[in-house]
């Protein structure tokens, strides 16, 4: 049984330091052309995606300032918890800490109260 495998990569023009390296293995010649096909275009697609970001300082050209977040209280270009309208509501300290780690073996608790699967190891 053959097979096949080759490392797609190549220096990018671009700020890249370093190459971008792919590994690519396959049991048939097919499939292994294919494979290679498709990682050369995603790779192709990468860097072009990322000279763009680099182009538009990290914005997306369909997106505000903040990309696609949107307040459910107005509908603003915020998060809820930054929303204007909303004033002090919701601002809380947060989930509180418990000291509890869950149920312990502690008062009014026996070997019944655990799974079977517990029981079943002692």
């Amino acid at each position: 049984r053959e097979s096949f495998s080759s490392k797609v990569g190549e220096k990018w023009e671009g700020e890249a330091d370093e190459p971008l390296h792919v590994i690519v293995c396959s049991d048939d010649l097919e499939g292994f052309q294919e494979a290679i096909d498709i990682t050369t275009d995603l790779i192709e697609t990468v860097y072009e995606q990322y000279a763009e970001w680099l182009e538009t300082g990290g914005e997306r050209e369909d997106s505000g300032p903040r990309g696609d977040i949107s307040c459910h209280v107005c509908k603003g270009d915020h998060f809820a918890r930054d929303c204007p309208e909303r004033g002090d509501k919701g601002k809380g300290k947060g989930k509180g800490k418990s000291k509890s780690k869950g149920k312990g073996k502690g008062k009014g608790r026996d070997d019944h109260d655990e799974p079977p699967a517990k029981r079943a190891r002692k």
